[in-house]
């Protein structure tokens, strides 16, 4: 929660700087790949611009200060419009996410050249002045730091956030993209899961229309994720946060490798 964490002035400001910015370019690379693919209706909708503006969603922002999540942009493509829809819709889906990755690895690279790691967590609680006036950097400099690492962190965050595979997630509209149509013959299943497990069974030999088939399931999976993570942060039972576990396992490790900060 933006509004209410307990974060520094310059945090928050670094936060929605970093969040615009993210956004904006995250949704321009859904709307330059469609196009690209054949698909005019982001360029219909004024959506193929880098203007982060064009693209925001004010009630996804508001959820975002208030609760930490939300919808802050979107773009509407069609895939029947393009050359593969198939392929398309893989590669529109994919660029959002590789763009905040790509994101991240600038931030990153000049986290390594500025940043201080030492520092960094502090900020969080002290505002640069502060820490300039209890020993620290300079102010200037602890600004920097507090705002290259923010641009790893929220677009790490983004980047592995997106790639879960449950809808209307990116994630799930890549996996669509790969998963074949037809894969096992009823045959070649094992006679156990046949027998014991049909909707697995179901899903070997027809992955992506069984996939396209749980699409409303898998929804309520993400809204029932999100809810227990607001839940078990709220009352402390930090095992519970399961959303939180697929976030941070691999996160903290892009994290690491980008800035050398976990």
């Amino acid at each position: 929660m933006l509004l209410f964490g307990n974060f520094t002035a310059s945090a928050l400001v670094s936060i929605v700087i970093v969040l615009l910015f993210g956004m904006g370019l995250h949704e321009f690379a859904h709307a330059w790949a469609a196009d690209y693919w054949g698909d005019p209706t982001p360029r219909e909708n004024g959506k193929l611009t880098l203007n982060p503006l064009a693209h925001i969603s004010w009630g996804g922002w508001l959820m975002i200060m208030l609760i930490g999540f939300g919808t802050v942009g979107s773009v509407s493509i069609n895939p029947a419009r393009m050359r593969d829809p198939r392929w398309g819709a893989f590669w529109v889906a994919l660029a959002g996410p590789v763009s905040n990755l790509i994101q991240a690895i600038i931030f990153g690279i000049l986290f390594r050249i500025f940043g201080d790691s030492g520092t960094v967590f502090y900020l969080f609680r002290l505002e640069p002045w502060e820490l300039a006036a209890a020993g620290g950097p300079n102010t200037i400099m602890n600004f920097v730091n507090i705002f290259l690492y923010i641009g790893v962190w929220f677009n790490v965050m983004l980047f592995v956030f997106n790639f879960i595979p449950l809808f209307p997630l990116d994630g799930y509209r890549v996996l669509m993209g790969v998963l074949p149509g037809y894969w096992l013959s009823s045959k070649q299943v094992p006679q156990f899961i046949r027998v014991n497990i049909p909707p697995l069974s179901r899903f070997l030999q027809q992955p992506a229309y069984v996939w396209r088939d749980w699409q409303q399931a898998t929804t309520y999976v993400l809204m029932g994720l999100l809810l227990l993570s607001f839940a078990s942060v709220s009352m402390g039972l930090s095992q519970l946060n399961f959303l939180g576990m697929l976030l941070n396992g691999p996160g903290s490790w892009i994290r690491y490798l980008i800035s050398g900060v976990g």
